[in-house]
């Protein structure tokens, strides 16, 4: 009977370990994230204003084309 209850609680054991594994992963990966759009951000305020309004409107252009799905017409 004791075999029984060992099984039982390993197989717990395991499925929490596997649980807490993986939050601490996507954790981890989270502030991988805001660290590099934190790095990002910090990089993109320190180039001079006329490359940051080219970058700016050039995403803008982009993004108008995409929305107004002319991206692929020859």
């Amino acid at each position: 009977m004791i075999l029984i209850w060992w099984y039982i609680s390993d197989f717990f054991s395991f499925i929490f370990d596997t649980v807490s594994s993986i939050i601490g992963w996507i954790v981890s990966i989270i502030g991988l994230i805001t660290s590099c759009v934190g790095f990002l951000g910090n990089l993109f305020l320190a180039l001079p204003t006329i490359f940051k309004v080219s970058l700016i409107a050039l995403v803008a252009v982009s993004v108008i084309y995409k929305l107004l799905g002319r991206e692929g017409q020859d």
